[in-house]
């Protein structure tokens, strides 16, 4: 297991997991222990791919459970450790002080894995076939205004630009969304065929 009492070091690894917490986890009180927890739709292959992500960066004893009547699974790891490991506050990201931490935005490599998790966890890949013709375009959903800021703030890093309305970004050019999806490695795509 990782040394007790101080933050994780910067590394890609590190970066994707806080894009994937941000996205879809939760840093939360259980008993004397914190608990790390993201769920996964049972649809998608992520389930093992954030196991063994949050093991390896951690070091923590991983486990996985089915959500009862839903198609989804919880990927969950405790530690007395966790928020200072992580070095992100336990609760409601929108109660907590949640913020990214600013290491992330110094590093082009750690921006983009930073944006792999946010994309595979809130964000839609869609691979779309229209008047006899492909495209494809990337969207974001963030309610909480310090993520969608976040992700906006890599995205500009990465020289995108994404339109915004409301809860939601979007990026409808082919080109960059196929560029983008290709540089991140992100296989987790939707596509529709319309005649």
């Amino acid at each position: 297991m990782t040394d007790t009492g101080a933050e994780l070091s910067p590394s890609w690894d590190f970066a994707y997991l806080i894009g994937v917490i941000a996205g879809d986890g939760c840093i939360t009180r259980a008993g004397h222990v914190y608990k790390l927890e993201i769920s996964c739709d049972a649809a998608y292959p992520e389930i093992s791919t954030y196991h063994d992500l949050i093991a390896m960066v951690t070091g923590l004893r991983v486990n996985v459970y089915k959500a009862k009547g839903r198609q989804c699974f919880r990927v969950v790891a405790n530690s007395a450790e966790l928020p200072t490991l992580l070095g992100l506050p336990p609760g409601a990201k929108s109660r907590s002080g949640f913020t990214i931490p600013e290491w992330i935005f110094e590093d082009l490599e750690y921006v983009k894995a930073f944006v792999k998790g946010l994309i595979e966890t809130d964000g839609t890949v869609a691979r779309v076939h229209r008047h006899a013709g492909w495209y494809s375009h990337v969207h974001f959903s963030a309610a909480n205004p310090v993520i969608m800021a976040a992700f906006l703030r890599a995205m500009s890093i990465l020289g995108l630009s994404f339109r915004v309305n409301g809860p939601k970004a979007y990026l409808s050019n082919t080109a960059q969304s196929e560029q983008l999806v290709a540089d991140l490695g992100i296989t987790k795509r939707k596509v529709y065929y319309y005649p």
